[in-house]
């Protein structure tokens, strides 16, 4: 697990969003409409920002953004076992 400390001071508004779930152009449209600015504000994602929509590698590059923040939801979490071989050591135990 890692935890990060973020200095929210330094940032004009905190904006928060949840299930993005791989849907970039929609996220970046509806952040538009409320006003964000990439060089004054901060977003940040509670989890699941991949897996339904066909944009994952985009939502994922939002990751090396210095305004986005995420924690890790429960699609990200299937992504890395199944990257790391753990959904099928899991598997094998049952």
């Amino acid at each position: 697990m890692i935890i990060k400390k973020i200095n929210l001071d330094k940032f004009r508004f905190i904006f928060f969003c949840g299930d993005i779930h791989g849907y970039y152009r929609k996220l970046m449209k509806q952040l538009k409409l409320a006003g964000f600015n990439r060089k004054l504000d901060a977003l940040v994602c509670t989890g699941d920002l991949i897996d339904r929509g066909s944009e994952n590698l985009e939502c994922l590059s939002l990751l090396d953004e210095d305004w986005f923040f995420s924690v890790q939801g429960n699609h990200e979490k299937l992504m890395i076992n199944a990257l790391t071989g753990e959904n099928q050591r899991v598997c094998s135990e049952l």
